[in-house]
């Protein structure tokens, strides 16, 4: 089973999915002409799962203004 998983739903009548492991990490984006969201998540060494979310004007996936990069325990507890 792998560490991450993600998927997109839209138009398609399937739903697309992608893998990501531990080493590698899985980087989604949403994209739109007014702007996008990229979220990344890893494994750090000590094991803890990671997350990066960035905010990008245009329809991009590379790229943007970091708003938060830490530890997802962490971003968990924001309300």
């Amino acid at each position: 089973m792998s560490k991450f998983y993600g998927q997109v739903e839209g138009q398609a009548q399937t739903v697309a999915s992608r893998r990501g492991s531990a080493n590698s990490g899985l980087k989604v984006s949403a994209q739109s002409w007014e702007g996008s969201v990229i979220v990344r998540l890893w494994e750090n060494n000590e094991g803890e799962t990671m997350v990066e979310i960035e905010k990008a004007e245009g329809s991009t996936s590379w790229g943007g203004d970091t708003i938060y990069r830490g530890k997802l325990k962490d971003l968990k507890k924001i309300e």
